[in-house]
């Protein structure tokens, strides 16, 4: 079994430098999803890029586009292909050490994936997104109005339900099915402590998360910027917002929807996967 890490970035291009950067398949495909594991199941596949507003899939044998310079495109999502590991692994005689490294960046994200391994199955802010699409692995593990109080103890309760590799979150009026806005990643990306920074994110599968256990818990659209006092009052692209009190209070918004601090007919909720 091969392990492999897919390194996404967000609104970059390639910029093909020779005529080794030409894609050898263009095709169509449903979202940036099929798009990664097309590219996944393909061994000579090196790279790919997603163009949001067409759809098309653009997959890369070359190995030297993985050290290509990148442009902004806000219409494309580039994802790099990193082999790590084999499963079982290679038989040796020799004694060898292994260190784990992980590096944060504000531009780029990293996956690792195998066979085993459930993908996260969107990248992005999603609007209007039913739960019920997710596959069966997923499950929700924590539901409570915008009135509850969320704070050191009762986090540290909702963690420990809320225990697997991803999370979502997302938020609702009670009663609907249909998430107003949720947001899905690996659970240290969502999880990222920032404290009481104003404008702390940390950005993976196209969002910009943040966290702490006394201040704000959120997401906004990957790139955009916050404003944490201590829930993120910015209004730019608010529809695509989340965020929850976390310093003994309720709330707050949920996208456009504030002020939500005391309301009992909103609800957030998170959903979990390994």
């Amino acid at each position: 079994m091969r392990s492999l890490k897919m390194f996404v970035f967000n609104g970059l291009e390639f910029q093909c430098v020779n005529t080794t950067c030409i894609s050898y398949v263009n095709q169509t495909t449903e979202d940036v999803l099929k798009c990664r594991i097309t590219c996944l199941s393909l061994l000579q596949c090196k790279a790919a890029s997603f163009y949001q507003s067409t759809l098309v899939c653009q997959l890369f044998t070359d190995t030297s586009i993985q050290n290509a310079n990148m442009l902004v495109n806000s219409n494309v999502i580039s994802l790099i292909v990193q082999s790590e590991t084999r499963i079982p692994p290679e038989p040796t005689t020799s004694t060898t050490s292994s260190t784990t490294s992980t590096t944060s960046s504000t531009t780029s994200t990293s996956t690792t994936t195998s066979v085993a391994t459930n993908v996260l199955i969107f990248t992005g802010v999603q609007l209007d997104f039913n739960p019920s699409s997710l596959p069966s692995g997923w499950s929700l593990c924590y539901s409570a109005t915008y009135a509850t109080i969320m704070e050191v103890s009762s986090l540290s309760s909702i963690l420990s339900s809320c225990n697997k590799n991803n999370l979502l979150l997302g938020c609702r009026p009670a009663g609907s099915v249909n998430l107003t806005v949720a947001a899905m990643g690996n659970r240290n990306d969502v999880l990222y402590n920032c404290g009481s920074v104003i404008n702390c994110i940390h950005i993976a599968n196209g969002v910009g998360w943040y966290y702490s256990d006394s201040y704000s818990w959120g997401f906004v659209s990957g790139g955009d910027t916050v404003t944490r006092s201590s829930c993120d009052t910015a209004s730019t692209n608010a529809n695509y917002r989340l965020c929850w009190h976390t310093n003994n209070n309720g709330g707050y918004r949920c996208g456009s929807t504030t002020d939500l601090n005391s309301d009992t007919s909103w609800d957030k909720v998170i959903y979990q996967s390994n």
